[in-house]
């Protein structure tokens, strides 16, 4: 578990210094480190057991998640000082429009209706924001994978668990009866965490230290409950992350240049969507959908209407999560609770407005454009194949919002977390240059 960040040390056992102290799995350091970083992935993988089908707003009320939710802003408070002046502006330097879009989510806190909820989700944004960056700078990606994969793994039993011994928690209640939704409130939510768990386990199997029989086993486990989950997005999503990944490969096989590798990718991309455009029909038929996507072009009209209220600076950070009275409106007019926009863009659009709707666009075009680069050129100081796998990630995520608005708070969310701690990672060659 050797980090990858030029800031990070590794002594000749192959601890990871953090902070001049190792911090190996023998140390007590190493143990709280551990923990600390446990419960923070737990906050933000969403599994709290919910009962039902669960919405956030009344189970964010609910003892055990208040106090995870303030373990975590401790937790903040204590790493901030670890990661010290030069790790944050490192981490910015390479996600420069990152900064507007905190500072425009910031802002429309103090027009928010629901000002204590926002100001609680900006606090949380920010836990996020201080554990990528110590993870980035500190922990080394590799070494974060490890954890994480053995967090989700828990994450992944306990949810069978609750979905054979507890049906009221593991299994959708409602219109949706049935359908494997394990820790989660939502399969849809669910179905994200486990694609979101194959997808690193896929790309990093190598580096993932445990054994094979039991890695085999917990992914194909997690394969069989996306197929009850009944989530035909979250089978596409993982299909869209195989495709681009299997293309970045095949990119980089047929070409030396990185100018041919680059319309190469592009080309691959406009064919898809093409063949996608083409063969709709039977495209929609395939994921159980129809032209609507099942409800949702109504659902996105009442909302965009909402938003245009507003156009430019929004309604508040969280301020459409906050608010019952939108999905209940949503039930008078379409006899169905429409709990979101089912459109992450849209409902960044309702919180912030378009100036931070344009800003969100701009970090993640930022994300994608030099992950790509780094992905596809070689001898550079950054690590191609984790550039790969926030490509990858990302172009995922940005399908994702088109038809889900789960990550589209920007408050929670380990996909978000991925992304940012998985983008301008350095080699082993790149630290040993810049050392």
């Amino acid at each position: 578990m050797q980090p990858l960040n030029a800031t990070s040390a590794i002594n000749s056992s192959g601890n990871v210094l953090v902070g001049g102290a190792a911090a190996s799995k023998s140390t007590g350091v190493g143990w709280c480190i551990w923990v600390s970083i446990a419960l923070w992935l737990l906050w933000f993988s969403d599994a709290w057991f919910y009962h039902g089908d669960a919405q956030s707003s009344l189970v964010l009320d609910k003892p055990f998640a208040s106090v995870l939710r303030a373990v975590t802003i401790l937790l903040a408070a204590v790493f901030s000082p670890l990661i010290g002046v030069g790790g944050i502006i490192d981490f910015f330097r390479n996600k420069v429009f990152l900064l507007p879009l905190l500072f425009c989510c910031a802002v429309s806190v103090l027009w928010s209706s629901f000002i204590l909820n926002s100001a609680l989700a900006m606090i949380n944004m920010i836990s996020l924001l201080v554990l990528a960056i110590y993870v980035h700078q500190r922990l080394g990606f590799h070494y974060f994978i490890n954890i994480y994969f053995r967090i989700a793994a828990v994450i992944v039993l306990l949810s069978l668990f609750a979905v054979i011994a507890l049906p009221e928690y593991g299994l959708m209640q409602g219109e949706h009866a049935g359908k494997f939704k394990g820790l989660f409130p939502h399969k849809s939510n669910f179905a994200l965490f486990l694609v979101t768990f194959m997808s690193v386990v896929m790309f990093f199997w190598r580096d993932i230290k445990s054994s094979s029989a039991f890695k085999a086993f917990i992914f194909l486990l997690s394969l069989m409950m996306l197929f009850f989950a009944e989530s035909s997005t979250g089978v596409s999503i993982l299909s869209i992350f195989s495709f681009v990944w299997i293309s970045i490969h095949f990119t980089k096989s047929l070409s030396g240049r990185y100018l041919y590798r680059m319309m190469i990718v592009f080309a691959s991309a406009g064919t898809a969507l093409l063949a996608v455009h083409l063969s709709s029909d039977l495209f929609l038929e395939l994921l159980g959908r129809d032209f609507t996507f099942t409800g949702r072009t109504q659902i996105w009209n009442y909302y965009s209407q909402l938003a245009s209220a507003k156009p430019w600076a929004g309604h508040g950070f969280y301020s459409l999560q906050a608010d019952p009275s939108l999905s209940q409106n949503a039930l008078n007019m379409f006899y169905f609770a429409a709990r979101s926009p089912h459109n992450s863009y849209l409902e960044i659009y309702y919180n912030v407005g378009l100036i931070g709707l344009i800003c969100y666009v701009l970090f993640i075009l930022q994300i994608l454009l030099s992950s790509l680069r780094r992905a596809l050129t070689q001898g550079q100081i950054y690590d191609s194949r984790v550039a790969q796998f926030s490509f990858c990630l990302t172009v995922s995520l940005l399908a994702y919002g088109t038809v889900e608005s789960y990550q589209s708070g920007l408050n929670a969310g380990l996909p978000l977390l991925f992304i940012l701690v998985s983008h301008a990672v350095v080699s082993r060659k790149g630290m040993e240059r810049l050392a």
